[in-house]
């Protein structure tokens, strides 16, 4: 990239990442999660954070072992 991006740039910019990992959706989902897990909380819990967090590894795993 040979254009110095302006301030104007970053804040587009930050905003736009801002929007993508931290929407609407990871702020109403959990709460609508726990309401309707009822008694079966540790499970939902559960499978939330497998395909939230594990499944975002196992991306970065299999990306770091194809550039081997």
């Amino acid at each position: 990239m040979t254009k110095k991006l302006s301030f104007k740039d970053y804040l587009f910019i930050g905003s736009m990442l801002f929007g993508l990992f931290f929407g609407a959706g990871n702020l109403i989902f959990p709460v609508h999660l726990g309401q309707e897990a009822g008694a079966a909380t540790f499970w939902a819990n559960l499978g939330f954070l497998v395909t939230s967090l594990l499944r975002s590894d196992c991306h970065w795993c299999i990306e770091k072992l194809r550039c081997i």
